[in-house]
């Protein structure tokens, strides 16, 4: 019984660490998609770029966005979240590392095109997540928590980007946020890898308790017959 109480206290801790994971990456998430809007007026000027076509590009990211979370939340249903959702930040942080080496509209806006599947796979992934290491009380309390990282990124981003550009440069703030994204993206598939393994040695401990438990009750059925001879007679009258 004791065992039993402290190994839910240990999953308990396991899942809360997981779900602090997925809300530090939907933070990540959202301000790298973010990251590109307050630096609008640099990139405009440099390239002489028109309202229209940084619009282009926004829409790019966004059409993406939407056909993919469809996708996403079909992908799910057949690829482990735990692989999908830091496979996103990997790819949100690739491109936006190719965003600075641009020179033209198009370039922008297909490399914003690919950024955008990435964030597709943001809700989804981080929704299927939440659910899997809450239980039915939790899972609403653990998904507003993550979803507060929408408000923080949103409040964050504006200010931090603003500060970047203006001491670094436009494309060192891209630098910095896809290499923060990538990065992050690194940690956490290796973070989830570890886990899984971890669960799976206990899955085995346990089995190899339950395996050595039954061939005890084996052998001391063995003995029962072996060593009462009782019972040889009501085996062979039957």
């Amino acid at each position: 019984m004791i065992l039993t109480h402290n190994k839910n206290i240990v999953n308990q801790h396991s899942d809360r660490r997981k779900i602090f994971v997925i809300f530090f990456g939907y933070i990540i998430y959202v301000y790298n998609k973010k990251s590109l809007i307050p630096l609008f007026t640099e990139l405009i000027e440099e390239f002489d770029l028109s309202e229209q076509d940084a619009g282009f590009i926004t829409s790019a990211q966004q059409v993406s966005i939407s056909v993919v979370t469809f996708l996403g939340g079909i992908l799910t249903d057949y690829l482990p979240s735990t692989f999908l959702f830091p496979f996103g930040l990997l790819i949100t942080g690739i491109t936006t590392l190719w965003f600075p080496s641009g020179k033209n509209v198009h370039y922008f806006a297909t490399v914003w095109l690919l950024n955008g599947i990435g964030h597709g796979l943001e809700l989804p992934t981080a929704m299927w997540l939440t659910k899997q290491f809450s239980t039915k009380v939790t899972f609403a309390t653990n998904w507003s928590f993550v979803m507060t990282a929408v408000n923080i990124a949103g409040v964050i981003t504006p200010t931090w980007s603003t500060f970047l550009s203006s001491n670094l440069g436009w494309k060192m703030a891209l630098y910095i946020s896809g290499t923060l994204t990538f990065a992050t993206g690194l940690v956490i598939l290796i973070f989830f890898n570890e886990e899984s393994n971890i669960e799976t040695n206990q899955r085995y401990k346990v089995d190899q308790k339950t395996l050595k438990r039954t061939a005890e009750i084996k052998m001391s059925a063995w003995n029962l017959l072996i060593f009462l001879p009782p019972l040889w007679i009501v085996m062979i009258n039957r």
